[in-house]
């Protein structure tokens, strides 16, 4: 996949609420949709600072890209716009010059364990068959204290291999008693062909909240969007010193006792509280949405794009 302007802002609120440093680890090479100077602006304009020591190299891929013509930036130039951090790239193999080769539908051996502080997985997920393997390792993979990044497809995208829920990967973050854990939606308004991504089209973001109170009573809710359009789930995660990467959620509808719901509860309400702000864009950006996506009223919009913003 790739990381274009929705994706980018959200790693910059995240970089900007807490640095990253370190060793960043990518789940493949990301294609970043944006020309160098666009890039740059992106950067400053979500209040993050460039580095002055910065150089730009352009991604070899995307040279004289057949729908715009623009010459995008490579990833590793982009990250290192506003981070020192070491880049390691894991794949498969090393066609893209990944550094770390594995295959996520494999467990990681014990020379990968807690290694890295930031890892970013962008689309792979929907695009491997053994997800339950590639999450355990993407736990695995991060230090604790370090955080997990994801971005991949919901309903109906077509060349999905698997969609997922903005709660299952909140409950497997629940279960394994991760620090702090968010989880969002990205709801594209059109369903047919390349339409959603036409430019002029609203695409608004879901922050996805569990908790739901009523009579005294807090209940732990699915996200349930109430739509046929495609989605893609934002996840941000952080590991801390007593987190484990083992355990395996069990479905809301199938928690039948007290002890079953409680783990889930109490990390939810754990992770209201944190720190980490929910994520909004800089400058006073009009926030839309539906206040009735949600059949259980655990969606909430925090923040819109308009597709195909001019670079």
């Amino acid at each position: 996949m790739g990381l274009s302007q929705t994706e980018a802002e959200f790693l910059l609120a995240e970089h900007r609420y807490q640095p990253i440093t370190g060793t960043l680890l990518t789940i493949s090479r990301q294609t970043v949709g944006m020309t160098p100077d666009y890039a740059r602006r992106l950067v400053t304009s979500t209040g993050v600072l460039v580095r002055p020591e910065a150089t730009v190299s352009l991604d070899d891929k995307t040279l004289g890209h057949p729908m715009t013509g623009a010459n995008f930036i490579s990833d590793d130039s982009f990250y290192a716009l506003f981070t020192a951090a070491k880049l390691s790239i894991l794949d498969v193999s090393d066609y893209e010059g990944a550094d770390v080769i594995h295959d996520m539908n494999l467990p990681i051996g014990p020379e990968l364990e807690n290694r890295f502080d930031f890892v970013l997985c962008g689309s792979c997920l929907d695009n491997i068959f053994d997800p339950v393997t590639s999450m355990r390792n993407l736990a695995r993979l991060v230090k604790p204290g370090g955080r997990i990044f994801l971005f991949e497809w919901g309903n109906s995208y077509a060349t999905a291999y698997l969609r997922y829920t903005p709660e299952w990967f909140l409950d497997f973050f629940a279960v394994n008693d991760f620090a702090d854990a968010k989880s969002y939606l990205l709801h594209y308004p059109n369903v047919d062909g390349m339409e959603r991504f036409s430019g002029g089209t609203i695409i608004d973001m879901y922050h996805y909240d569990p908790l739901v109170s009523e009579g005294g009573a807090v209940r732990y809710e699915p996200s349930h969007p109430q739509s046929p359009c495609i989605t893609m789930n934002f996840v941000v995660a952080e590991k801390g010193p007593d987190s484990t990467w083992d355990r395996t959620p069990i479905q809301v509808a199938h928690r039948l006792t007290e002890a079953e719901q409680r783990p889930y509860i109490e990390a939810a309400a754990r992770y209201q509280q944190s720190s980490r702000p929910l994520f909004r864009r800089t400058r006073n950006r009009p926030v839309g949405g539906d206040a009735t996506l949600s059949r259980t009223g655990t969606l909430r919009s925090v923040a819109s794009w308009v597709a195909n913003e001019p670079q």
